[in-house]
């Protein structure tokens, strides 16, 4: 979840490489423990996303992909980001889309407020004491190198819980003509590259 370039980013923490026997069996046994003989069983799944953002064919490819390999079935609905946040964060659907851009550049948001028991974003109503108090040690830690331990312990225990399917880290290109000056990016930019201190930038004479 900590994204590259972030105190407590984890290179190396992937417990998903693929491989689609695991996978299958994974199922198997998810489906034993819901006393369900396959994923037809289950019925359409519930999977929301929002539309006019160039999600509508991940969404489609997830969907058939996991129809072939384990048989599930899904009722894809789209809609309009403001009809989404309140039904995603209802735990309306089964599956969903959900993304996060830091609103500033620390674990902390990246973590807190979208996993923690009763946490504001918390779109998954995901819970988990030990990830909890984790967080609280590591945000009352003076010593950053061991807050950062603290954090990427907690990180742990959320991907291996599976909180989430994590597919992908944005990345934006932006083209800077010359004749700019005074662009400070920052990694919690919004729409374009240094728009938190526009104030700094000047065009040039060109």
């Amino acid at each position: 979840m900590v994204m590259p370039g972030l105190q407590g980013y984890q290179k190396d923490l992937d417990p998903y490489p693929f491989n689609l026997d695991d996978a299958k069996a994974h199922m198997a046994t998810a489906l034993q423990a819901l006393g369900v003989k396959d994923c037809a069983s289950l019925g359409k799944l519930p999977f929301g996303y929002n539309t006019g953002a160039d999600h509508e064919l991940r969404v489609q490819y997830m969907a058939q992909a996991w129809n072939k390999a384990f048989g599930c079935n899904f009722d894809l609905q789209g809609m309009e980001f403001k009809v989404l946040l309140p039904r995603r964060t209802a735990g309306d659907f089964i599956i969903s889309r959900d993304a996060w851009g830091a609103d500033y550049p620390h674990p902390n948001n990246q973590l807190s407020g979208l996993f923690t028991c009763g946490g504001g974003n918390n779109d998954v109503q995901y819970c988990n004491k030990d990830f909890d108090d984790l967080l609280a040690k590591a945000a009352a830690e003076p010593d950053q190198d061991k807050a950062t331990a603290l954090y990427q312990q907690a990180q742990t225990i959320l991907v291996n819980d599976a909180a989430a399917i994590w597919l992908r880290f944005a990345v934006t290109r932006y083209e800077v003509k010359p004749y700019v000056t005074g662009v400070m990016a920052t990694p919690s930019d919004s729409q374009l590259p240094g728009d938190l201190f526009f104030e700094n930038m000047a065009i040039t004479q060109h």
